[in-house]
């Protein structure tokens, strides 16, 4: 018996009582102070539009939130926090980055330009109403720089909302002071899209994505010529866009035979599409063909908020949706993403410059559950690193 409880003694686990020592210790945490010193800001009901990377990686975007009156935000941390700057409290239309330089970033707004130097910090703005914009119902519709000759040089396009009532496009060149913005005299036209080429420099194109109210047209203009004198015009029958976007494919030049870009147009009720433009010279007609990039899914047609290019590589942000399609074959074929950004409308894509390596993507979208995305696997899946319809906070989310 003596033996039998030695051994039970011996199994039994021996249990040691906890010492204060020994004991769960608790710390309070602080609650994050809200506002901008919190890095946190109430952002219920937003929509993140024109998001714009500058050539040091710092992304700018307009957002609405209804916790702030401020409506123009920057990360310099590939989206993991973001925070107001300039104090802007417009609502914007267009964002440019000048690519020479990072410091020097335009908005838009209706009727007038606004630009930085010092990264956004602070805003000054360049003189008003180009076409008459702010009055009569003419709206600016979107924004481009170019640097030559050691100065900018400022294209904004604009619309008139009133029927049989036309907008147009206006330069401004810094060179000249502050002067006044002169009209390019496109004509007839509401002008959704203005773009310099990537080789401006060499090739001096500005192309346009236009209207007349019943047709959708892209025209060029080189250096000093008239619209669509040079390299004629490509037209869309039947297409009136609500809004529009340019890409490019890399190594464009303008006036070289048969080179084509990339447009996407949004018509307000799902009949836009991305297009691709093949120019001509004037005396024949250039070509926009419908890539029908939702036939995938059964569609004839896609509203498009979003059109962004690398390589081979076409990404498509929809608008009615926060569906994102893309091409790797220069659009000759589409897949729609596995996992799409989180979001509802508006799908806004930027290919970052390490695309060719690192296969990185962004995005942002509007409407509930709005939010900033990235991809690393080129636009396949999409991961949410801000839920800005909900709050802006830093995150330590590793990118």
């Amino acid at each position: 018996m003596l033996l039998i409880l030695t051994l039970l003694v011996a199994i039994i686990p021996y249990y040691h009582p906890v010492s204060a020592v020994d004991a769960a210790q608790w710390t309070p945490v602080n609650l994050p102070t809200e506002g901008i010193t919190g890095k946190w800001t109430l952002a219920n009901g937003s929509d993140i539009r024109y998001l714009t990377m500058a050539n040091d990686g710092t992304l700018y975007c307009y957002a609405n939130p209804s916790g702030t009156t401020f409506t123009l935000f920057k990360s310099a941390d590939n989206g993991r926090s973001w925070t107001t700057t300039g104090k802007v409290t417009d609502v914007i239309t267009d964002i440019a980055a000048l690519p020479q330089d990072s410091k020097t970033i335009y908005y838009a707004a209706a009727s007038r330009v606004y630009k930085s130097v010092d990264a956004g910090n602070t805003f000054f703005p360049l003189p008003p109403n180009p076409g008459g914009a702010g009055s009569g119902n003419v709206l600016i519709t979107s924004l481009d720089i170019v640097r030559l000759d050691n100065a900018n040089i400022i294209a904004v396009s604009t619309i008139d909302i009133d029927t049989a009532q036309y907008g147009g496009v206006y330069l401004l060149d810094e060179s000249q002071g502050m002067s006044t913005w002169v009209n390019t005299g496109i004509g007839n036209y509401d002008v959704y899209r203005v773009a310099f080429s990537p080789d401006y420099i060499n090739d001096r194109q500005l192309i346009a994505v236009a209207s007349n109210e019943a047709d959708t047209f892209t025209i060029s203009k080189i250096n000093t010529m008239n619209w669509g004198q040079w390299v004629s015009k490509a037209r869309i029958p039947g297409i009136v866009p609500s809004a529009a976007g340019i890409a490019f494919p890399d190594n464009y030049h303008g006036i070289t035979v048969n080179a084509s870009f990339f447009i996407g147009i949004a018509t307000g009720a799902d009949s836009g599409d991305v297009y691709q433009v093949n120019s001509a010279l004037a005396s024949t007609a250039s070509t926009a063909k419908d890539l029908h990039i939702g036939a995938v899914d059964g569609l004839d047609a896609v509203d498009i908020a979003g059109l962004a290019t690398a390589g081979n590589t076409i990404i498509a942000g929809c608008a009615g949706s926060a569906g994102v399609y893309l091409s790797n074959d220069n659009g000759v074929s589409w897949t729609q993403c596995n996992k799409p950004p989180t979001g509802q409308t508006d799908t806004c894509v930027l290919i970052a410059p390490d695309f060719a390596a690192q296969h990185r993507a962004y995005a942002v979208t509007g409407g509930v559950e709005s939010a900033f995305s990235y991809s690393i696997d080129g636009g396949l899946t999409w991961n949410q690193v801000r839920t800005i319809d909900f709050l802006l906070v830093q995150s330590e989310i590793p990118l």
